[in-house]
């Protein structure tokens, strides 16, 4: 069969066909090409290919450095990155069209590559991959595929070994994945049996670009396989649905695999199926679409030489129009009517809304905010997003999960009913607020509502871990309090994040108080019920929540620590559920989260002040002595302490009257302000007046004597090392505050 004459003078048209179509599309690409193109963006705007993500969210790996790299560079001048990304990616199918239409000719079958080119040239916007690597990445898989398959092993020159290293390290380069990375390995090999000896330069060249590419991926290769074989049979379904008429698809690209093998190609069809399966694992479906698309096309033409060899009365071109009209004709209408349909179908309305808000958080966000929207609303904000497509489409507790795990600073949702569930819980109207909204008749999913994080006291104070577990299938692992001081009826704001570590079927209650540690009396309590703003179901084994409470102590507490404990117990009331914590397998009925201090409200203007310092952790600023230094008499020793960071044990503070040989003739020994300010519950800042009464004895001969104080752990007696204000270190620990003279 004579090959035609038209569509070697139009070849160069071929990349034209996905061009003008993309150009009707738009700039409305699938969620996962914009993890790519924020790396193109950062690139363009100097920063290097660079992924910013909000804390505790993973960063996609840049899976695609060379497509994101020639994007960057290209936008460069000034150009949106999203338009020039269109463009490089219809370019690619155009490519692949033109790759499909040479490897038909060069099997004998132009009529058939002819068809292939223009399946593949109109398959972009069906397969959703504009804005995307897919088309180059076919382009020089097919490519290698077809160099490295070559008829005479002899023939494999270094130029052509060099042809083929390059063509594989753009190929790694375009896209690494599992599917990749399996056909680089596996045309290795294929290559080592056939030459039967290793081109070292070649394996060299391979093994770096390997490495280099899984580098630059991150080396996820745990994330490669990411469907299970139930998700490929929904991708198949979803894509006969697509129309009636892709049914005959899979049949005539048997009937292109059988046309392959008779004219000896079976290695090319059977590596390639294998790497469409292999992208089929790892979630490109293109992959095998493409190769089923440029087998229909070209094994029409493989078919009707088989028909022509005398098995029918036709002449080949006779056997080939007929084939043409039976089949090509039919994937051509189909390939046509499915575009239209999707053309029209375009989310047009959908963009606008998203371009009106990206426009308005551009205008109004903070540059370091963060925003939970959909990838292409995120990327046009040009704002740190959360990858996340759940706004307004998953189900309520996906997004809460979502919500719940960092929240952001904006969250940009579609109207949909599980949206509507959630906003009207206590849990999101606590935290978010409507700031504005983008509506549109023409759009089902309309009103965009746009939620602002409205931060406040329960965002200030250091959030701390937690190991605590419960029987109920809860476990503590955090929490947070402010402000660390009150001052009487003032309240204090208490956050426990709770992770259900099986599915919650009941809710429980969760008591939180402040007590005193000398007689366990409760200045303030909340018992509420858990979750207390959300429907239980709603609350996944692995997902955190943050219960908030609110604290407000009583007007009769007054200075000193106290304890902010927390519990468990039946929502119906009974006995404390056990608590088990960092692995204990004591059971507790409450756990201490730390302590809240009503701080001293006098002055410490007439205080003498001393400066000392003990174990690099407290300070003594100064003191005040009252009473008659006479025998028999009772004196005060008013004592100031301070914190340079919150003390490491609970100390016991002495206070020692020592006569000239250094015998002790009057103490007293005990917890800070009578044990009601343990120095555990110390803060820098805080001012701690501490007294302690010395009684003296009534035969107390006249004289001078030495008054010293120290701190100590009562469990060891081993006291802490002091350091007066020169810097000088007593050897016995403790400081002299100063000379006493007793008189009769």
């Amino acid at each position: 069969m004579q090959e035609g004459t038209l569509l070697p003078r139009l070849w160069p048209l071929l990349p034209l066909i996905p061009l003008l179509l993309a150009i009707i599309w738009g700039t409305g690409f699938a969620p996962e090409a914009y993890d790519t193109l924020r790396y193109s963006q950062s690139l363009a705007a100097g920063r290097g290919p660079t992924y910013y993500a909000p804390a505790g969210i993973e960063v996609p790996p840049l899976r695609s450095p060379l497509f994101a790299g020639v994007v960057g560079l290209l936008a460069l001048p000034g150009l949106p990155v999203d338009a020039v990304a269109l463009v490089v990616s219809a370019l690619g199918w155009g490519v692949l069209a033109l790759v499909a239409w040479q490897l038909a000719r060069g099997w004998g079958w132009p009529a058939g590559g002819a068809l292939a080119a223009i399946l593949l040239a109109t398959t972009p916007l069906l397969l959703v991959t504009l804005g995307m690597e897919t088309g180059w990445l076919l382009a020089l898989g097919w490519l290698a595929l077809s160099l490295a398959l070559g008829r005479e092993p002899a023939a494999w020159s270094g130029r052509r070994q060099a042809a083929l290293a390059l063509v594989l390290l753009a190929f790694l380069l375009a896209h690494y994945s599992l599917a990749t990375l399996a056909l680089v390995l596996l045309l290795a090999g294929w290559q080592v049996v056939r030459l039967r000896r290793l081109p070292l330069e070649a394996m060299v060249a391979l093994g770096l670009a390997t490495a280099g590419a899984g580098w630059l991926a991150g080396w996820q290769f745990s994330d490669l396989l990411i469907l299970a074989p139930s998700a490929l049979a929904v991708l198949a379904r979803e894509w006969l649905q697509e129309n009636e008429l892709y049914w005959l698809l899979p049949a005539v690209a048997g009937l292109g695999t059988w046309a392959a093998w008779r004219a000896g190609r079976c290695d090319f069809a059977l590596l390639a199926w294998w790497w469409a399966a292999m992208a089929a694992l790892a979630g490109e479906p293109a992959v095998g679409v493409a190769l089923a698309l440029f087998l229909a096309g070209a094994g029409v033409e493989g078919l009707a030489a088989y028909l022509a060899a005398g098995r029918t009365q036709a002449t080949p071109v006779q056997t080939l129009r007929v084939l043409l009209v039976a089949v090509g004709v039919p994937l051509l209408v189909l390939q046509g009517v499915s575009l239209v349909q999707r053309t029209v179908e375009r989310p047009v309305t959908r963009w606008q809304l998203e371009e009106a808000a990206a426009a308005w958080l551009a205008a109004n966000g903070r540059p370091e905010a963060t925003i939970h929207a959909p990838a292409r609303l995120g990327f046009l904000a040009g704002l740190p997003a959360f990858p996340s497509e759940a706004a307004g489409q998953g189900s309520a507790p996906e997004m809460l999960r979502a919500l719940s795990q960092a929240p952001p600073d904006y969250f940009v949702a579609l109207h949909s009913i599980a949206w509507d569930n959630l906003t009207r819980t206590g849990w999101f109207r606590e935290r978010y607020a409507p700031v504005e909204q983008f509506a549109s008749p023409y759009e089902a999913a309309s009103p965009y509502t746009l939620w602002q994080y409205q931060s406040g006291l329960f965002d200030q104070g250091q959030q701390r871990p937690a190991d605590v577990t419960s029987p109920i299938g809860v476990n503590i692992i955090g929490y947070q309090f402010y402000p660390e001081r009150v001052e009487a009826g003032e309240a204090l704001r208490v956050t426990l994040y709770l992770e259900a570590t099986q599915p919650i079927t009941r809710s429980f209650n969760t008591v939180v108080r402040i007590i005193s540690e000398l007689d366990e009396a409760a200045y303030a309590q909340r018992d509420l019920v858990t979750p207390r703003s959300l429907p239980v179901s709603w609350w996944q084994p692995g997902q955190v929540i943050a219960e908030r409470f609110v604290l407000t102590t009583t007007n009769r507490i007054s200075y000193g620590a106290y304890q902010v404990n927390v519990s468990l117990r039946p929502a119906e009331g009974g006995p404390f559920f056990p608590l088990f914590q960092g692995g204990d397998v004591n059971a507790l009925d409450r756990i201490n989260l730390g302590y809240v201090a009503v701080p001293w409200g006098g002055s410490v203007a007439a205080a003498t002040p001393v400066g000392a310092t003990f174990g690099d952790q407290i300070t003594l600023d100064g003191y005040e002595l009252s009473g008659e230094w006479t025998p028999g008499s009772t004196v005060g020793v008013a004592l100031y302490w301070g914190a340079l960071r919150p003390p490491d044990g609970d100390y016991q503070v002495f206070v020692h009257l020592l006569n000239e040989a250094g015998e002790l003739v009057a103490n007293h020994d005990g917890k800070p302000v009578d044990s009601r300010f343990k120095t555990v519950a110390w803060q820098p800042g805080d001012v701690i007046r501490d007294e302690h009464l010395l009684t003296l004895p009534a035969d107390l001969p006249a004289g001078g004597y030495r008054l010293v104080v120290g701190l100590y752990l009562p469990e060891t007696a081993e006291r802490l090392a002091v350091q007066d204000s020169q810097g000088n270190a007593p050897s016995e620990r403790a400081l002299l505050v100063q000379r006493i003279e007793i008189t009769p």
